[in-house]
């Protein structure tokens, strides 16, 4: 008897090993690796999502600018923690770090894992960067479409920064400050160091204009004096002329490292 109630039990065991069904891990759909909070976006505004959110004067919206320095972050619907707060209308969740879906364009060419991806004037939408200025981070995947109108999505590695890596400073400058200015203004630090940038940059203008009109006019007076000592008296404005030219030089230089530091 107990032999035969030991091989039951034994045939039992066996067909539990055998028969029992594992549960396969369920694993959520996470489109962020990063933490999303909750950001509440203009009145009457949309943002779909993946779109690229930026920070101005009126509120959060969609950027359209292009390599906006007001970019913030990504809008997700599962990030790997979220964060809301209670009362906020009109509210999406954004998430502006870690590795995000986002919505780009091949309107600024191709897109190849590694590039830097920055905002456009498609709202929303990232883009390849091809100039000097604001960057929502590096692409992890390809994209491109011969309709630069054709909206995509990969992934990108949430990082906003300033960049020079595309263009040179010397052709960057007055872009950068053109976007300064077009920017809304009073929204943070960086645009008050485009607003620095930019008053360094007249300072130094109206100050070797005003050097060069001083000794221009006394260069003048002095050859009506003295015409036997030209030649001393140009070499003179001349070292003057070029004093002005390089306080203009030094004033466009801090006034570039400001914007790249």
């Amino acid at each position: 008897m107990k032999l035969v109630i030991g091989t039951v039990a034994l045939l039992l065991l066996l067909f539990q090993s055998l028969y029992t069904v594992h549960p396969t891990p369920v694993y959520a759909q996470v489109e962020s690796s990063g933490v999303s909070v909750s950001v509440p976006l203009i009145k009457g505004v949309e943002a779909p999502k993946f779109s690229i959110i930026c920070s101005t004067i009126r509120g959060y919206m969609p950027c359209s600018d292009e390599s906006s320095p007001g970019t913030y972050g990504v809008v997700t619907s599962s990030a790997l923690a979220t964060l809301t707060g209670d009362g906020v209308e009109n509210a999406v969740q954004v998430v502006d770090n870690g590795i995000a879906v986002v919505r780009v364009s091949a309107a600024e060419g191709a897109i190849s894992s590694g590039d830097l991806v920055a905002t456009s004037k498609i709202p929303g939408v990232g883009v390849l960067a091809t100039r000097n200025g604001f960057v929502l981070g590096t692409a992890l995947e390809d994209f491109d479409s011969t309709d630069p109108q054709t909206v995509g999505e990969i992934l990108v590695a949430i990082n906003v920064h300033p960049s020079v890596e595309v263009q040179g400073a010397g052709t960057s400058i007055v872009d950068a400050l053109r976007r300064g200015l077009s920017t809304d203004l009073l929204t943070g630090p960086e645009s008050l160091r485009y607003i620095i940038a930019l008053g360094i940059t007249l300072a130094s203008f109206a100050t070797a204009f005003a050097y060069f009109g001083r000794v221009a006019r006394s260069g003048v007076e002095a050859l009506g004096r003295n015409p036997l000592a030209r030649n001393t008296i140009q070499i003179g404005i001349f070292v003057n002329v070029l004093m002005g030219v390089v306080i203009v030089a030094v004033g466009l230089g801090v006034s570039v490292m400001i914007l790249i530091f």
